[in-house]
């Protein structure tokens, strides 16, 4: 996923990311209402927006602002 994910242009990641934002607010609110069936889910959640926002901010820093 990460060699595709190199390819977004910075629009995409962006939406990418906003929309596992939502998505993980949605699973913390289920795992608090104790709907949520796995916990892992968090987790892979978490790590794959944390690998958006990573690339967002490597071309941050490759467009020299």
């Amino acid at each position: 996923m990460p060699k595709e994910m190199r390819k977004l242009e910075v629009k995409e990641l962006e939406k990418q990311a906003e929309e596992k934002a939502q998505k993980l607010f949605e699973l913390r609110l289920k795992h608090a209402a104790g709907q949520l069936k796995s916990t892992g889910d968090l987790k892979s959640l978490r790590r794959e927006r944390a690998r958006v926002l990573t690339l967002l901010r490597e071309r941050d820093f490759g467009r020299g602002t």
